[in-house]
């Protein structure tokens, strides 16, 4: 999934957190990553989340951002 982001120049959004140890342990370097740590309590939230992120001037690409129910902490992506 890493490879066909990076290839794509897609970002990667996820509830995954091992994503964490593949980029920053592994050097498996997408465009960016939203790792979302929300309780999915449904799709429509889901989006709710999403769309506040992406309305909001928090930059996405290059970065590895963590998404919770209370604030956003984003940091650079390794060097590919």
């Amino acid at each position: 999934m890493l490879a066909l982001a990076t290839q794509n120049s897609q970002i990667v959004i996820s509830f995954d957190k091992h994503f964490g140890r593949l980029i920053f342990l592994e050097k498996r370097v997408p465009v960016g990553v939203v790792l979302l740590r929300v309780s999915p309590r449904s799709p429509e939230y889901i989006s709710t989340v999403l769309l506040k992120l992406l309305r909001s001037e928090i930059a996405l690409v290059g970065r590895f951002t963590v998404v919770t129910e209370d604030r956003v902490r984003s940091v650079p992506l390794p060097a590919r």
